[in-house]
């Protein structure tokens, strides 16, 4: 499907090491999430940022393996000494906060753009 494709769109502030931006348009499920991890790795390992943020306003579904994908992020910016927050909507932001990853990690709601 047309528009799906998951490729971080990173994002950083005029000050280099503030804040770097990953984001993701369309479901964060299946097949989908291939790839997505080394991806993220990647592009981690390339900034200096002290703060991520994973922008999935514009996903619509996440499955057990892209809940294990969010997690796995803050945690490798955890033992980085990053912060990291998500920015999620709809339904995803309230899936989030039912599951109360809330109480572990940084998660605000986010306005899809």
């Amino acid at each position: 499907m047309a528009g799906t494709k998951k490729t971080p769109n990173k994002q950083q502030s005029s000050a280099d090491s503030l804040e770097y931006r990953l984001t993701v348009q369309g479901p964060m499920a299946g097949t989908s999430l291939s790839g997505l991890e080394e991806r993220f790795t990647a592009e981690l390992g390339a900034t200096q940022a002290k703060s991520i943020v994973l922008d999935i306003t514009g996903v619509g579904r996440v499955d057990s393996r892209g809940i294990a994908l969010c997690i796995g992020v803050f945690k490798e910016c955890s033992g980085a000494g990053r912060s990291f927050r998500i920015e999620a909507s709809g339904d995803v932001f309230r899936m989030f906060k039912i599951l109360k990853l809330n109480r572990i990690m940084d998660i605000r709601e986010g306005v899809v753009a």
